[in-house]
C-alpha cells in the first residue's frame, strides 16, 4: 500500500498527500485508524493493486469540511499503469456494501480540482459535486481548490 500511494505522491497531482508514507503511517490512517469502516485491497497477479478505504464521519469536527453524521470520507488508489481497468470500480462495490452494514447514507470524496482522473472516476461512479473549498494550499503554497462529491447511497427494499 505504501508503495502504490507513494508511487502517486511522487507523481504528483492527483493526492492531497504530500509526503510519504511508511508503514507505521498507512497502519495509522487506512488500516487501525479509530473511525474506519473498511480498507480494501485489489490484487493483481498476486500483487496489491489498489485499495479504497471508508471512515465514518469525525462528528467531533465543527470546521467547515466536517461531514454530518451518517456520512462517511473515502479515498483510493490504484498502482500507477493499472488505472482505467475496473480496479476502482470493483473496490467500490464493497465500499458500498460496507457502508450500508454501517448504516451509512451517503459517502464524500473531496478531490483536488487539478486530479481530472480522480473526479472522472468519481462522476463516472455516481457521484455528484456539491461543495467546493477553494484555495487550499499546497505545502509550496500553491492554492488548489478541491471538489466535494457525495454519493447518496439507494435505500435498500
Amino acid at each position: 500500500m505504501c508503495a502504490i500511494l507513494n508511487e502517486i505522491i511522487a507523481i504528483g497531482g492527483t493526492t492531497a498527500y504530500e509526503d510519504p508514507f511508511d508503514p507505521a503511517t498507512m497502519t495509522a490512517n487506512y488500516i487501525a485508524a479509530p473511525l474506519l469502516i473498511r480498507c480494501t485491497l485489489a490484487e493483481s497477479d498476486g500483487a496489491t493493486a489498489g485499495f479504497q478505504a471508508l471512515w465514518r464521519a469525525d462528528t467531533t469536527r465543527t470546521d467547515p469540511v466536517a461531514l454530518p453524521p451518517g456520512w462517511a470520507a473515502i479515498a483510493s488508489f490504484v498502482k500507477v499503469g493499472l488505472t482505467g481497468q475496473g480496479i476502482g470500480r470493483s473496490l467500490f462495490a464493497a465500499t458500498t456494501a460496507a457502508a450500508r452494514a454501517a448504516g451509512i447514507t451517503t459517502i464524500d470524496a473531496t478531490i483536488r480540482a487539478d486530479n481530472r482522473s480522480g473526479l472522472t472516476f468519481y462522476s463516472a461512479l455516481g457521484f455528484r459535486d456539491y461543495a467546493a473549498i477553494p484555495a487550499v494550499p499546497l505545502r509550496n503554497g500553491t492554492p488548489v481548490d478541491r471538489i466535494r462529491k457525495r454519493f447518496d447511497l439507494p435505500r435498500e427494499t
